[in-house]
């Protein structure tokens, strides 16, 4: 099975070295010295699995941005796109890493440019399943922490723009998981909160399963994602209406989730130009590779049909034909509920 290296971004609190490897807890800490980037090797990385893999290399390069060595590493040549990961609640870094590789390989195995991984990690913990009022407390802990990462995460968007000025034209584009997207939107806010210019940082983001405010976009003021459209050259956010974890969030947060059923004005084209915005339904969409439990939160990677159209935005090609059918009245694409993918799914690295 193969091997993946990808690169990282942390505001967690640094511990100390474990292993002879970086460590990091679950708490907003980055320290004067600011962020810290660095370089993970993930070794017999499977694509049905994404909790395995062996971390056999974790070590932090820079702090506050990404300096001349880790940019030689990240950009190698011009045969690589670069791709930013930020994942969701209940992953502590280690697992961050280990997801960031698998979501790397499944990409990967699709036509167009291989891109390479930069994983945006913050302070997410572990989980014990099953135990609601501990879940509960978790996930309000998470939040919290998810909050509080925005005002670094501006530092990773600044150093991103000087990675982006020396990266020869290669698409950059970000895919943020569940909870990522709520510090997703602390850290848009909080970046639109001074003055900025320039032009789009991204050319395309993927809110997948977005554990966020579901009116984000109409915030006043450039509250939460309403001035993503700024960061980016188009945003296509993935949905489903039997994703369990949004059922629960809705009762955990009084509210809908964007990755429920999208924005409630998302049928409002100019609002939401389509050469701009897509609105991916996923609820028929159960062509799972494995039962993992949460299957139905994890679609992004765990259908098969979904990952082939997520890893086509990301690489920037077209939809073949009857790849997806458009309702005019709700200003909707649906992936359809069978497709070649379903009964023929990507295949294990052997």
């Amino acid at each position: 099975m193969p091997k993946i290296d990808l690169f990282f971004a942390t505001n967690r609190n640094r511990l100390a070295d474990q292993n002879g490897q970086a460590a990091f807890g679950a708490l907003a800490a980055p320290g004067a010295q600011g962020i810290a980037f660095g370089a993970c090797t993930v070794d017999n990385v499977n694509d049905r699995d994404p909790g395995g893999g062996t971390i056999t290399a974790l070590d932090v390069v820079n702090f506050g941005g990404i300096g001349p060595e880790l940019r030689a590493r990240i950009l190698p040549d011009a045969g690589h796109d670069v791709l930013v990961f930020i994942h969701g609640a209940a992953n502590t870094f280690r697992d961050a890493m280990q997801r960031a590789a698998f979501n790397t390989l499944w990409i990967n195995q699709f036509s167009g440019r291989p891109v390479t991984t930069i994983a945006v990690s913050w302070p997410a913990m572990h989980y014990n399943i099953a135990d609601i009022a501990g879940d509960l407390r978790d996930y309000r802990a998470d939040q919290v922490q998810a909050e509080a990462s925005g005002a670094h995460f501006i530092e990773f968007l600044a150093a991103l723009y000087q990675l982006k000025a020396a990266s020869g034209g290669r698409r950059l584009t970000l895919l943020a998981h569940s909870m990522g997207n709520y510090m997703l939107g602390s850290g848009v806010e909080r970046w639109f909160a001074t003055p900025r210019d320039g032009d789009p940082l991204f050319d395309q983001v993927v809110l997948a399963a977005a554990d966020e405010f579901a009116d984000t976009f109409a915030r006043p003021n450039g509250g939460r994602l309403s001035d993503l459209r700024l960061l980016a050259k188009r945003i296509s956010v993935y949905t489903s209406r039997v994703d369990v974890l949004m059922h629960a969030s809705r009762l955990a947060n009084g509210g809908w989730r964007l990755g429920y059923d999208g924005p409630p004005n998302r049928a409002d084209a100019t609002f939401f130009p389509p050469a701009i915005y897509d609105f991916v339904d996923c609820t028929a969409n159960q062509d799972y590779l494995s039962q993992s439990g949460d299957e139905t939160h994890q679609y992004y990677r765990e259908s098969a049909t979904v990952r082939a159209d997520i890893a086509r935005v990301l690489k920037g090609q077209p939809a073949p034909r009857d790849m997806r059918s458009f309702n005019t009245v709700h200003n909707v694409s649906t992936l359809p509920p069978v497709s070649v993918l379903a009964s023929n799914p990507v295949a294990p690295v052997a």
